[in-house]
């Protein structure tokens, strides 16, 4: 799982899920969908990290995400469908720092 790099309190950050590895030359990305799970600590409401809709920006999926709660750490997955029809998915580790 790729490491998304830390996240400290008071920062809005924009994840990037590049697909680029994931599908063919040629291909475009649309139908993007992020979601977010507690790995460790608890956050009963982890949904709320996620700003706004995901973009599709060329071969990547763009999400801007707040922080959750200092300590959790947190996975989120990123999923787009091909212009052929695939759905690819990639994952990657969130961590909110401690104040």
């Amino acid at each position: 799982m790729k490491n998304l790099g830390p996240l400290e309190l008071d920062e809005i950050k924009a994840l990037r899920f590049d697909f680029t590895s994931e599908v063919q030359a040629g291909v475009t990305l649309s139908l993007p969908t992020v979601t977010i799970e507690v790995l460790q600590g608890t956050d009963p409401a982890a949904a709320s990290m996620l700003l706004d809709a995901p973009l599709v920006v060329g071969l990547e999926v763009v999400q801007k995400v707040q922080p959750g709660v200092a300590g959790c750490k947190y996975k989120v997955r990123a999923t787009a469908t091909d212009s052929t029809g695939l759905r690819h998915g990639i994952s990657g580790e969130l961590l909110v720092l401690p104040g």
